[in-house]
């Protein structure tokens, strides 16, 4: 199964993604995909030990960092890190509790003009992502360019929920919610 993503005709750089929670489950099956057809990927993890994997097979193109996304200095270190380093994010996505990462990221975003941003999480999670965890939020975000899109995964395969998310940042425009049964 291979999945139709990487550098676009006509570009010249791979996409840069920051994704929350790399050390497994979705986190990780999305930044191996991204990784596997040349997209560059920050991707947080409790401890660097958890990324040295993705580090030494990818190097160049995977950059791991230490965060806990409910610290929100740390996020707004992580997330200024990041658009320092590389100017552009492309993507955002958010596996975990991401009100500190939409906040922090936020004003980047509408710096760069243009983004996506997905949110990962189980239908029966109750908490919610500030300005943009809501339809109202997503079409807030949509008016400054940036798409959102969430996404709520059942019981199911990891690879096939990771590749329709990768899918879902293609199209024009992007499903506001992918719901998997």
């Amino acid at each position: 199964m291979s999945i139709a993503v990487g550098i676009q005709a006509g570009e010249t750089a791979p996409r840069t993604w920051l994704i929350t929670d790399v050390s497994g489950g979705l986190g990780q099956a999305i930044s191996e995909q991204l990784l596997a057809f040349g997209e560059r990927v920050v991707g947080t993890v409790p401890d660097l030990e958890s990324a040295a994997d993705l580090t030494e097979r990818h190097p160049g193109m995977f950059y791991a960092e230490v965060l806990d996304v409910t610290d929100g200095a740390a996020t707004r270190e992580v997330v200024d890190r990041t658009f320092a380093r590389f100017t552009v994010v492309d993507v955002i996505v958010g596996t975990a509790d991401s009100t500190e990462l939409i906040r922090a990221a936020l004003p980047h975003l509408r710096a760069q003009a243009g983004a996506r941003f997905v949110q990962i999480s189980s239908a029966d999670e109750s908490g919610s992502v500030e300005a943009g965890s809501s339809e109202e939020g997503a079409s807030e975000l949509a008016a400054l360019g940036i798409g959102v899109t969430f996404v709520e995964p059942g019981a199911g395969d990891t690879f096939l929920v990771a590749e329709a998310v990768i899918e879902s940042v293609d199209e024009e425009p992007a499903p506001p919610r992918l719901v998997f049964d």
